[in-house]
């Protein structure tokens, strides 16, 4: 067995190769607006009285926090619906917390 791939086996049960640079590129993008997009709902969430609707925002966050921890093993075809559908919402939530 190379070395480090029975950590690779252990952590996410593929060997992932290394990225090239346009891969690292759409990386950081996807992370750049799960993170946006994350702390949008927090905001939110910070502001709103409502206490379910502050929960749910909340989870989004949460859900956006635990996507960003699964970047490394996300196929690309998911951080492409990501790039898709992220900037959009991110531009309504931004919309939403200046008015």
């Amino acid at each position: 067995m190379a070395t480090g791939e029975h950590l690779t086996d252990a952590l996410t049960g593929r060997h992932v190769g290394p990225l090239s640079h346009d891969e690292r590129h759409e990386l950081e993008r996807v992370k750049g607006y799960l993170q946006s997009l994350g702390s949008c709902y927090r905001e939110l969430s910070e502001r709103q009285a409502d206490v379910q609707r502050r929960d749910a925002l909340r989870a989004e966050a949460h859900r956006c926090d635990d996507a960003v921890q699964r970047l490394a093993v996300m196929s690309p075809a998911e951080r492409q619906d990501i790039l898709q559908a992220v900037p959009g919402r991110v531009q309504a939530l931004r919309a939403e917390l200046d008015a």
